[in-house]
Parts: C-alpha cells; sequence; structure tokens
C-alpha cells in the first residue's frame, strides 16, 4: 500500500525502532505504522507490511520493507532530490526543478551532465551529486535486503565500510561472513538465511555457530570452552531449524570437521588431576600459548647479581624515611634475583613503596651507573591506574594500550602497533596486574626484550573483563618467582576499611563499623526485593550528596553490582544527575541506554583512543547543534598525560556513559575519597568475596555499604572462590618449565 510519512510518535536512536504515523490514499486515514529505520520524509513509499491489533493502542501496521514511489508533484520531487543526494539542497532542488519539471530525476540519474546548466551548480557540486548517485544505485539492493530485516542504517554503513561494492554479493553468498562486523552476531545474520537459499545444516550455518559459541564465553572470561559448554550453546542457536534427536550429533560433526581443517584449536592434557579438553577460537589458544613461551623466556635470561642487596635495602629505607616489613625486603631481593616477579597484596600493604624502592635501586644500579639501561617503565590498564601510579610513585607511567599503540588509529588497521617501539633493556612494572586480560598480556610481552619484569597486582580482586586470568594463573602455576606482602600499614592509622578487606580473605564477616566503614541493612521479611533495592538507592543518593556537598571528600562514586533495576547503574545515574545537574532548559543530548547528557555532567569514556583510554573520567564542556554532524557534544578529560578534549556526535555517542555511578568492574584500577556501595540477595550472580572485596577498596576515607541483611554479607565473604576460568597458562607454563629441566636433566 502506498504512504507518506504525517508525524513521528517516537524512534529509539539507538535501535532504530520507530512507531510513525502515516497516511494512505488507498483507504484515505492516518495509521501508527512499527519498525526499523522507517522513512520521514515528506514523499510517497510503497509498503509492505502486516496488519496487526495491539492490545492498547488498536490497529497497526507493521512495515515489513519500503520502497520509494516518487511521483509528478513539485513538492514530492524538491522533497526527495533535497534528501537523497549529496550537494542538492533544498533551494538547488527548486532551481533543478525549474530547469527540468517532471523529469529531473531522469535527468540526476540518467544524463547529469545537464545539471551544469543549472545556476550555481559547478563541477565541484557535479562530483558530489554523480558521487551519491552511484553509492545510491550501488546499494539499493543491499538496503532492501536488510532493512526489511531490521538492520539499522549504521550497521549498514558499516557492512559497506568492509566490503565496499561487493557487499550485497558477498552476502548473498554467505550471509554470516556478518558476524565478523561489529554489532552483529549469528542470530541477526541467521535472519537472512532463508531469503539467501541457506538450509538449516548448511556448512556455512554450523561453522557461524560454532564460532559465535566459542565467541560468547570468551565474553563470559573463558579462553577455551568445554565440549559440554560448546555444544549447549550451538543447540540455543540451532535447535529450533535442527530435529533434536540428531541436533547434537550434527554439531559435534561440524566442531570436529573444524577442528581437522585448524579453523579453531583443540587441546586435551591432563592437568591438576583432571583430563582438560577444550576448543578455542585460534587467536585465543595462540595467544595462551605465546603468553607462556614469553614468561619463561624471560625467566630463563640470566640475572645479574646484585653485591650487597641488604646495604641498597637499608640505603633507601633511609632515604624514604620508612622501615620494611620483611616481606616487602623479600620482594625486593626477589627482583634483584630474579628477571621475571609477581607482587602481590592487598590495600595498604605497601605496594606503591616496593616499586619506588625497586626503581630508585635499579637506576642507581643500572641507569646512572655503568650499565647504561634504559630508565624504567611504568604501565597500567587504566588510564586511571597509570595517573594514580604516575601520582603516587613521581615517575611518568603510561597505560599499556597507549605504549603498545593498541586500539589507536583503527583505520591503519596494525600499522599503529607495528610503529610502537619495544620495551627494551630496562625494568618494566606493570601495575594492577589483575585487570590485564590474556590478549593484552600476550601483545605486552610480545614487545619485552631483555628486561626484568615486575608485574604488580591484588589476586583478590576481580578478575580482568576480557577473557584470562593471568595473575591467578601466574601465582598458582607453580614456577614463577612470586613475593606476598603480608602486613597492612595502614592499620596503624585506624583505616576499617583496609582491616575489614583483609579480614574478609580470612573469612572474618563480622566487618567492623566505625567512622570510615558504615553498613546498612534493609532488614525487613515483609518486603519485596525491588521495593528493598529502591529504599537501598534512596540511601546511596542521599549518601552521594551528602559526601559531594562535604569538604572532606573530593571524590566520591556510587558502585552499583548491576545496571539495571533500582540502585543499578542507570536508575542511579539518572537521579542524581537531575538533582546536582538539572536540565532547566537548556540543551541535551540524547545517549544510549535512554540517557542524557547536560553540560557540567560526570561522564566516562568507553574505549581506546589515540589520548582518551576506557574508564577516563571527564566533564562535559558544551553542548550544540553542528551543521554537519547534528547534536555535539565537548567533553574536557583528566587523564594521566593531562587534560584532553573529546567530541562526540550521534556517530559515537555510544563511547560515553554517566559516571555519577558505575559497576564494581569499571572502578578497579582507582580509588575515591567516599564510595557507596550495597550488595543483596538479589545479586545473586554477583555474590562473590571479590565482587565486594574490588568495591570497599576502591574507598581511601569512607565506605557505605548497604544490604538487606548480615547474612547476606556472610554469604558472600564466605564464598571465597568464584567460579575459575577455563585456562591452560598456568598449564603451559609448568611444560615448559618442566621440558626445560628435563633437557637441563639429559644434559648433565
Amino acid at each position: 500500500m502506498r504512504g507518506k510519512f504525517t508525524y513521528k510518535i517516537m524512534k529509539n536512536e539507538e535501535t532504530g525502532y520507530c512507531v510513525f504515523r502515516y497516511h494512505f490514499a488507498e483507504i484515505n486515514r492516518d495509521v501508527s505504522c512499527i519498525g526499523y529505520n522507517l522513512p520521514m520524509n515528506k514523499i510517497t513509499y510503497d509498503f509492505e507490511y502486516e496488519e496487526i491489533l495491539h492490545p492498547k493502542y488498536g490497529r497497526q501496521f507493521k512495515i515489513i520493507s519500503f520502497t520509494e514511489s516518487i511521483g509528478k508533484d513539485k513538492n514530492e520531487l524538491v522533497e526527495y532530490m533535497a534528501m537523497t543526494y549529496d550537494g542538492i539542497g533544498r533551494t538547488t532542488a527548486e532551481r533543478i526543478y525549474a530547469k527540468f519539471g517532471a523529469s529531473c530525476i531522469d535527468v540526476i540519474e540518467q544524463d547529469p551532465v545537464k545539471l551544469l546548466s543549472v545556476p550555481r551548480i559547478s563541477r565541484n557540486v557535479l562530483d558530489k551529486i554523480l558521487a551519491s548517485v552511484k553509492k545510491k544505485n550501488q546499494y539499493k539492493d543491499l538496503y532492501m535486503l536488510l532493512l526489511k530485516h531490521d538492520f539499522s542504517n549504521k550497521l549498514i554503513e558499516r557492512i559497506i565500510r568492509v566490503y565496499h561494492e561487493r557487499a550485497y554479493e558477498r552476502i548473498r553468498e554467505d550471509p554470516y561472513i556478518l558476524c565478523e562486523i561489529k554489532g552483529i552476531d549469528f542470530r541477526k545474520a541467521d535472519l537472512l538465511r532463508e531469503e539467501c537459499g541457506i538450509s538449516p545444516t548448511d556448512d556455512r550455518r554450523l561453522s557461524a555457530a560454532v564460532l559465535q559459541s566459542l565467541k560468547d564465553d570468551t565474553v563470559n572470561g573463558n579462553s577455551g570452552t568445554t565440549k559440554d559448554t560448546l555444544l549447549n550453546t550451538m543447540y540455543r542457536y540451532l535447535a529450533s531449524d535442527i530435529p533434536a534427536p540428531e541436533a547434537k550429533k550434527i554439531m559435534w560433526g561440524a566442531v570436529l570437521k573444524m577442528i581437522q581443517f585448524e579453523r579453531i584449536s583443540y587441546r586435551k592434557v591432563f592437568f591438576r588431576n583432571n583430563i582438560v579438553q577444550y576448543m578455542y577460537l585460534k587467536y585465543m589458544c595462540d595467544a595462551e600459548n605465546q603468553f607462556a613461551a614469553g614468561v619463561v623466556s624471560i625467566m630463563r635470561e640470566p640475572c645479574e647479581p646484585v653485591p650487597d642487596p641488604e646495604r641498597l635495602i637499608r640505603a633507601q629505607e633511609n632515604t624514604f624515611g620508612i622501615r620494611l616489613d620483611e616481606s616487602q625486603k623479600d620482594a625486593i631481593r626477589l627482583c634483584f634475583t630474579n628477571n621475571f616477579l609477581l607482587i602481590v597484596g592487598g590495600p595498604g600493604m605497601g605496594k606503591t613503596t616496593i616499586i619506588n624502592i625497586i626503581c630508585a635501586i635499579y637506576e642507581q644500579l643500572y641507569v646512572y651507573g655503568k650499565q647504561n639501561k634504559n630508565e624504567p617503565e611504568l604501565l597500567a590498564p587504566t588510564g586511571r591506574a597509570a595517573r594514580r601510579l604516575s601520582e603516587l610513585s613521581g615517575r611518568e607511567a603510561s597505560t599499556i594500550h597507549s605504549r603498545l599503540h593498541l586500539g589507536i588509529r583503527e583505520q591503519d588497521g596494525n600499522a599503529a602497533e607495528e610503529e610502537a617501539e619495544p620495551i627494551r633493556d630496562t625494568l618494566l612494572i606493570v601495575d594492577e596486574f589483575s585487570m590485564v586480560d590474556l590478549l593484552l598480556g600476550c601483545k605486552l610481552l610480545s614487545k619485552v626484550e631483555h628486561c626484568k619484569v615486575v608485574f604488580v597486582g591484588d589476586e583478590n580482586q576481580l578478575p580482568s573483563v576480557n577473557a584470562g586470568q593471568l595473575l591467578y594463573d601466574l601465582v598458582t602455576c607453580g614456577c614463577v618467582p612470586v613475593a606476598r606482602l603480608k602486613t597492612t600499614h595502614r592499620q596503624e592509622k585506624g583505616s576499617s576499611i583496609c582491616l575489614n578487606a583483609n579480614g574478609m580473605q580470612n573469612g572474618v564477616y563480622d566487618l567492623i563499623e566505625d567512622r570510615d566503614f558504615r553498613i546498612s541493612c534493609a532488614e525487613d521479611p515483609k518486603l519485596a526485593d525491588m521495593k528493598k533495592l529502591q529504599m537501598i538507592e534512596d540511601a546511596m543518593i542521599k549518601e552521594y550528596l551528602d559526601c559531594r556537598n562535604s569538604p572532606e571528600f573530593e571524590s566520591v562514586v556510587c558502585l552499583c553490582p548491576y545496571k539495571k533495576y533500582p540502585a543499578g547503574v542507570y536508575s542511579v545515574n539518572r537521579r542524581i544527575q537531575d538533582i546536582v545537574n538539572p536540565l532547566n532548559g537548556r540543551a541535551e543530548m540524547k545517549g544510549t541506554h535512554e540517557m542524557v547528557f547536560r553540560v557540567g555532567d560526570h561522564v566516562m569514556h568507553l574505549k581506546n583512543e589515540d589520548d582518551t583510554m576506557n574508564g577516563d573520567l571527564g566533564i562535559v564542556k558544551r553542548i550544540y547543534r553542528d551543521p554537519y554532524n547534528g547534536m555535539t557534544m565537548d567533553v574536557v578529560y583528566d587523564t594521566y598525560i593531562g587534560l584532553v578534549n573529546m567530541t562526540y556526535t550521534p556517530a559515537n555517542i555510544e563511547d560515553v556513559t554517566l559516571a555519577y555511578a558505575m559497576t564494581v568492574h569499571k572502578s578497579q584500577g582507582s580509588e575515591y575519597d567516599a564510595v557507596i556501595t550495597c550488595i543483596t540477595g538479589f545479586h545473586k550472580p554477583m555474590l562473590y568475596l571479590n565482587i565486594l572485596y574490588t568495591a570497599i577498596t576502591r574507598g581511601k576515607k569512607r565506605v557505605y555499604l548497604h544490604t538487606d541483611s548480615k547474612e547476606t554479607i556472610k554469604t558472600v565473604v564466605l564464598n571465597k572462590d568464584m567460579k575459575r576460568r577455563n585456562s591452560l597458562v598456568a598449564h603451559n607454563i609448568r611444560a615448559l618449565c618442566e621440558e626445560k629441566y628435563e633437557q637441563m636433566r639429559l644434559a648433565l
């Protein structure tokens, strides 16, 4: 049926979902239409639709597809030219119509050189028009194929950037290549299966389901995937189209075929008294092998002995005006008798002090002496962690990403990474190593040459957001030197935060309440979960405002276990924003998840860039309408390299979020004067000790902990062993070390 846009009811800018009113001449009435990326232009379209009856809104048309239907009406033709062709605005479109009348579209499409006879159309303008005509015709079939399957314009543009003029042809041949595109998973690509003539058991489909299932498991933190997990995930993707009795046999056959042709990797080993069998994405298996080989290679390099280390330690104690405990001295001794070392310890145990002393001794021996080695390099996984390391150490620190040029100038492929200088002939110290994932750790070690390497971290914090558990693997493999710091020095200053954090690691769940650590319980069995969460959210917001208005605290944050629900990141951010930074008639910019931004908002960047890293915090300085990009927002970030300006448009607004509240994971590597957090029985997937431990150890001066009962705290503290991730890094390190030992034994 033929219809024309009348007005917008709503449009979700993130998903492209629309509810628009169109006037349909055939039935002479306006009808509410739902669909994705529906047209808003005042021209006529031919719609393919399905009529539905909504229980609340009544009769609606669900739009399946639409095509332009341009008539001879002047207003329609002018509207169409202005919205379709680059270089043609409404005024130019009026001139073109005045010159060629109803045949203007034919002139543009078939004989565009005639446009040069239109006033103010130059050769440059004509070139723009020609380019847009070519693109319109070239990708018309692609748009028609994808739009009716709910692909957004943004996704289609992304596909065109990857596959260019062959996009339509390649997708028709194999729609599952779309799984290579960010934002498209197996289910999205599978929408095209029938139209592209792919059978339910086609190898292309089964292979895509294998890869998607393995990818899903890496999102859960696992490097490798067990057979049962892999088949169960594939079954969820495929079972509706494959007979159940045959499904797992067919799926396992597809897995074996991919192993045979080396499209995925397979490992079967005897490890920790068990036979372990994992399937891998090839690059994940390679990364495990390469990281283990890198660690062992560093350990095998000869370590030059240091004369009289006790004298050096005493000298540094005098320089810093401190007395080290025995575990701290052991860490320094181990550093200068080994090329590779882990230093692990909780809050207040002096990790930064040890970093400073190790650097000072190294500089004294190797940088300013006769060795002429390079100055120590200090790295951290996030911008906030790097800045904190710089401030506490008095030395320059960088993020791992910036040092290796990772995620920078992505349009150049790997060129930026290849340009990064090796880390050579120096002392490399990486702080907050628990946050480093497998792929990042592998890339880091690939750049290390002839270095002494020290990884520093807290093994009781959360593992990395991405796949891997490197700190845990290194600590437990049994082959790597580990220095454990054992004394909490902040206890002397009466820090209940440190006492509680370290006590929890020993099973103490009766937490100390003091001026710097406060617990609030919403203990009422009559209240439903949502009501308790709402009460907790109200209390968290009140405490946030009190802390924000107190001269005692320069920084304050709410740490939430979940993003959704009351007491979740989205809700807490929205409420705090409306109180501390109300709209008051000012301009605001829409973000994702129904978020809006206003000048003065606290925000967090979510992507690694040239100067701005994932996790950097900033302030919105300006919101305005740009003539080319639409609504635009300028943010100033206080990064480890100083103040950095970033500009956001609708094209990259997904890379920023409000930061009055954040998840516990996002807070890692940073500290705040005041931390307000919560944990309840409703947060079942989060009832692990390292979640609560990580949250409260972000606080320097004050921690407010909200819960539904003291029993929940007990459950969390006693639930110490968060499910370990599938990884063979520890096995690989041990195997390489045993192999070297066996070679030495045979040589003797």
